[in-house]
């Protein structure tokens, strides 16, 4: 648990930093790092940013400090993506279309109080309902026995 307690704080300190370069983007943290700050017993290996598609190059520009990877659209057509580092963590901005996946499956979100800001988590619920369409049955129901 110490572990999991080291790596959060990790973390957060690179969170901090994202949040304060994506001021006045509209974006929502997703995966095991979401899972993680909501309570859920997992380690993540990268930190995973959901935005709009059409804040992509507003958000490419804002990260303009970063030495990024290329713009690559998924094999699903329902987002592009790219990934940077931040103190040997990677991020991966996740710009969905409107008809994506995530989008259809945001229910609400949890404001996580960061310093001064906050910034936005997806669901547990929205979450467990990804999982389940990725075909991943047992973090689905790691998730779900999380939610009260």
């Amino acid at each position: 648990m110490l572990l999991k307690r080291n790596m959060g704080k990790i973390y957060l300190s690179v969170l901090r930093d994202i949040n304060y370069k994506l001021v006045g983007i509209d974006w929502y943290l997703i995966g095991k790092t979401n899972l993680l700050l909501q309570g859920v017993d997992v380690e993540p290996s990268k930190i995973g940013i959901l935005i709009q598609y059409k804040d992509l190059d507003k958000v490419w520009e804002l990260l303009k400090d970063y030495k990024k990877s290329e713009i690559i659209e998924l094999d699903n057509k329902e987002a592009k993506e790219f990934y940077f580092y931040i103190n040997d963590i990677k991020i991966e901005i996740c710009a969905e279309y409107s008809h994506g996946t995530y989008w259809k499956l945001l229910d609400k979100h949890v404001d996580y109080r960061l310093g001064e800001s906050s910034m936005k988590l997806f669901s547990l619920k929205s979450e467990m309902k990804a999982y389940e369409l990725l075909g991943d049955e047992e973090m689905s129901r790691k998730i779900s026995g999380c939610i009260s």
